[in-house]
């Protein structure tokens, strides 16, 4: 039997316009091996591309669920034992293939992963801090504490509340859901053995290395 893992990304870019005075962003959905050497899994051939997402501004987090769909569908279909014939097996051979991680900025990471935004009061997308609010604003100052101390979501409580959204009838319930288990519904998480918040890599090049991390600390503690 053959193994395979994978990892996939959502990544935006502007491309050529016509218009200078208009700015066109059109992001991406892409899907890379962990089974080849570093210097040959990310070049263009071996590179699949998932689908595109259109112009305008960043998909919102809905938008993106219907992306990644078919996405998931298919990769719980390559999770079972399939046969696949290549030039050493030409009758066939068994294969399994996994997502180990997902890898992209820390936005889309967030939208990926059912984050509901700094504007809720729980404000983070991987552990189960909730913050305080004066007057209708969050309060950060007595909430930074060490990594250690905050207490992570888990698959098991992922799982509880995915089963509780396939009984949601309405986006009133959706949003009374959304208030009570502090995070929205991620298709992700229909994965079997995926961990969304465990199996989610943040791109330094994206996030890190642009100033991105400072400037979120920055805006926490103004």
């Amino acid at each position: 039997m053959m193994s395979c893992s994978m990892n996939y990304g959502i990544n935006w870019g502007t491309r050529f316009c016509e218009l200078p005075c208009l700015i066109c962003s059109c992001g991406a959905i892409y899907l890379s091996t962990n089974n080849l050497p570093r210097e040959e899994g990310l070049k263009q051939e071996n590179v699949i591309l998932v689908g595109l997402m259109p112009d305008g501004s960043e998909s919102n987090t809905t938008d993106i669920m219907s992306y990644l769909d078919p996405l998931i569908d298919k990769l719980i279909e390559l999770y079972s034992e399939i046969p696949v014939a290549i030039d050493a097996y030409p009758n066939g051979n068994t294969s399994n293939t996994i997502l180990l991680f997902e890898a992209y900025d820390i936005f889309a990471c967030r939208k990926a992963s059912d984050f509901l935004g700094h504007g809720c009061a729980f404000a983070c997308n991987t552990c189960k801090t909730k913050l305080n609010m004066d007057d209708g604003c969050l309060n950060f100052s007595d909430k930074f504490q060490s990594f250690e101390g905050c207490k992570l979501r888990t698959r098991k409580s992922n799982v509880e509340v995915m089963l509780r959204w396939n009984n949601v009838n309405s986006s009133l319930e959706g949003r009374l859901l959304e208030q009570e288990d502090r995070y929205r519904f991620a298709e992700l998480h229909c994965l079997p053995y995926f961990g969304v918040f465990r199996h989610s890599v943040v791109g330094p090049i994206h996030s890190l290395l642009i100033g991105i991390r400072k400037w979120m600390a920055y805006v926490f503690k103004t």
